[in-house]
């Protein structure tokens, strides 16, 4: 996506055609010696940084209607309709363009391409960062078992925005955490993100380490807002899931089954329904 809107500036910039105004603009550019570059085509670009602050507010970044006009193609409103704000804890990726003041926060992942890759927004300054080191990815050195990482982080307070056991979990910053823990893989901040990266199964195939994704029953559009792991999956009936979720006040294990905010025939007062059932793929990595 990205890439293609790079080659439509290289072709803009090495058109000869140009009125004389355009042809002004043209040399002007051409003596700030810009470089037209997109993240699909160097991962090399940027560094990666720690969010020691509470809270960072990413400014604008593309609109939905942009992304068609570069993808050439109708693009879901899944991502585009989302904050991109970051958290303490998470580790971004950021670069300064030439000639800008600002800062550009990328992802770094776009697992096939089922998500975004690129900008997700522009900072004004570093501060709230620390630069990490090495350019590249690090997973963790040894790598855990799902029942030792969702026992370490039963209990750990619910937070909007949370994604370290310091300030504690919402929904996505959990799996975020646990994915990382247990497979080196970092997911999408966003539950929606998370569900575009998995292969989408059903009830009966699930198996520990899957997602269920949620959403509000009076959402006219079902858009995902929740999101668990499963822990056990039962035949037959729902799975036990551990999350963070927001009324519950802390992440820890809960029986779908018996869970009175999910909607059933027997539960018609719950406020969400599952959305549907996700697996990441096996060599689904950070790219």
């Amino acid at each position: 996506m990205l890439e293609k809107l790079a080659e439509r500036v290289r072709e803009i910039l090495n058109a000869t055609a140009l009125n004389a105004a355009a042809a002004e603009s043209n040399a002007a550019l051409e003596d700030k010696n810009i470089e037209v570059v997109s993240f699909e085509a160097d991962d090399s670009i940027g560094d990666f940084y720690l969010v020691e602050a509470e809270q960072i507010d990413v400014k604008t970044r593309p609109s939905q209607q942009e992304y068609q006009s570069i993808a050439d193609q109708k693009i879901s409103s899944i991502f585009t309709d989302q904050k991109n704000d970051v958290f303490q804890g998470q580790l971004v990726k950021i670069f300064q363009p030439q000639n800008y003041n600002s800062y550009c926060l990328v992802a770094y992942h776009s697992f096939g391409l089922r998500v975004p890759r690129g900008p997700i927004g522009w900072l004004n300054n570093l501060d709230g960062l620390e630069k990490i080191d090495k350019k590249e990815f690090q997973k963790p050195a040894n790598l855990k078992t799902i029942d030792q990482v969702c026992k370490e982080f039963e209990g750990i307070k619910y937070q909007l925005g949370g994604g370290s056991v310091k300030n504690g979990f919402d929904c996505s910053g959990l799996i975020q955490k646990i994915f990382y823990q247990t497979q080196g893989i970092w997911l999408p901040r966003k539950a929606r993100w998370q569900a575009m990266v998995c292969e989408k199964i059903n009830q009966e195939d699930l198996r520990q380490g899957d997602m269920v994704f949620f959403n509000k029953v009076d959402d006219p559009e079902k858009h995902i807002d929740h999101v668990g792991l499963v822990y056990q999956a039962q035949p037959g009936r729902l799975p036990i899931i551990f999350h963070a979720k927001r009324i519950l006040g802390k992440a820890m294990f809960q029986d779908l089954n018996s869970a009175d905010w999910l909607y059933s025939e027997i539960n018609p007062n719950g406020q969400w329904e599952i959305n549907s059932f996700g697996r990441v793929p096996k060599r689904v990595n950070d790219e």
